[in-house]
């Protein structure tokens, strides 16, 4: 059977973008109360950066992951922790085939 470009697209993302022997590295995201650990790509040095168009300031990061694994709880305004640190979702996170961008700030 063959694959619709959205499909394939898809596959890719998980299977390369989101592989840990890739991109990836399994983190921590929760909502405080419910955690899971799932392999993401955390982008955010403290330094200004460039992804996705958008400009990274201290303090900020952007976390990549599948969509799945998004905390249910995870609009703008509301406070995400990625690896025991605090941070506020500085976006609306949107899902695109699959996956999931959020901006955040960090709260410490």
């Amino acid at each position: 059977m063959i694959k619709s470009f959205h499909e394939q697209l898809a596959a890719d993302i998980k299977d390369t973008f989101l592989r840990e022997t890739e991109f990836a590295e399994i983190h921590s995201i929760g909502d405080g109360v419910n955690y899971v650990e799932c392999p993401m790509v955390v982008h955010g040095t403290g330094a200004s950066a460039l992804l996705s168009g958008v400009e990274l300031r201290a303090g900020h990061i952007v976390a990549v992951l599948e969509t799945k694994n998004v905390p249910e709880n995870h609009s703008y305004g509301c406070t995400l922790f990625i690896d025991g640190k605090s941070y506020t979702v500085e976006n609306e996170p949107m899902d695109s085939f699959g996956v999931t961008e959020i901006l955040l700030k960090s709260n410490y």
